[in-house]
């Protein structure tokens, strides 16, 4: 069972969407990614194949304004339009599964973040039986940003580009990985004032609401050691957010972009063992 890429466009308020998708035939789940800020769809295409030879599809939607998707680039510019353009391709990507009950939310990085507040809104993702947040420093704006500051970048309405100030050696420490990252043409390198300020909105709706999931899972995935990501700060907001129900799962590797690392296959079968409700060793429950 094998599965190759497939991309679709999809037209989402006035912009056309790239939904990637690694989809094998009568797949027995599905895993729905969220990208993180700098990448895009097109770094997943080894999550995909070892997903799709499991029997497990993958889809990856460009965000507006990422990847090989329509929109200004690196503009994150209102919660509305970001849950929309999820809802259509989230939707799409459930009429082309014939079992629509075993669907996994996976977020990366930023991606687990904005995860994260469209969970906490409500109304944009159906029928998904667990959700993972991999490499995501959760709060993080409000751990590393005094009130003062915060309230200064809750205030901006700019489209003034900003450096993210994401280094390649934090991701991956593999030179064919290294290579790939400096060279790809299509990850974002800048992003716009008022794009912040969305992210503080999308932190501040998941620390005020939480997340009520239902009956699904809630899973942390990270690495032994982020240069990115303060632990101990985001494993406070993810016991507060899932209410202390949820598990953890930590992979060998002290780099921050796991499937660039030598431990991708690690966290590819743990993925695997969520999408398909099995339960491996390296798992505690509950995080606190």
């Amino acid at each position: 069972m094998s599965a190759s890429r497939k991309i679709e466009q999809l037209h989402s308020d006035g912009a056309e969407l790239a939904l990637h998708s690694w989809m094998p035939r009568n797949p027995r789940a599905a895993v729905f990614y969220l990208h993180g800020l700098q990448s895009h769809a097109g770094w997943s295409w080894q999550f995909g194949e070892y997903l799709g030879r499991r029997g497990v599809a993958l889809f990856v939607l460009d965000r507006r304004g990422s990847g090989l998707s329509g929109g200004v680039r690196g503009d994150y510019a209102s919660l509305d339009s970001l849950a929309y353009d999820y809802h259509v391709a989230y939707n799409h990507m459930l009429a082309l599964l014939e079992d629509k009950q075993n669907v996994t939310l996976f977020g990366h990085c930023l991606g687990g973040s904005l995860l994260g507040g469209l969970l906490a809104k409500g109304g944009v993702f159906a029928n998904y039986r667990s959700f993972v947040f991999c490499s995501t420093w959760l709060g993080r704006l409000h751990a590393v940003l005094s009130p003062e500051a915060r309230s200064i970048i809750a205030g901006e309405r700019s489209t003034e580009l900003v450096d993210v100030d994401l280094k390649a050696h934090d991701f991956t420490d593999v030179k064919k990985y290294l290579d790939f990252i400096s060279s790809d043409p299509l990850s974002i390198k800048c992003i716009t004032a008022r794009s912040r300020a969305l992210f503080l909105e999308i932190e501040q709706i998941y620390l005020e609401r939480g997340i009520d999931s239902g009956a699904a899972s809630a899973h942390y995935i990270i690495s032994s050691t982020d240069p990115i990501v303060n632990h101990q700060a985001s494993f406070e907001v993810f016991n507060a957010i899932t209410r202390n129900a949820g598990f953890l799962s930590v992979i060998p590797t002290n780099k921050h972009y796991i499937p660039f690392t030598d431990a991708r296959e690690v966290l590819f079968k743990r993925t695997e063992s969520i999408a398909l409700e099995h339960h491996p060793t390296g798992w505690t429950h509950p995080v606190g």
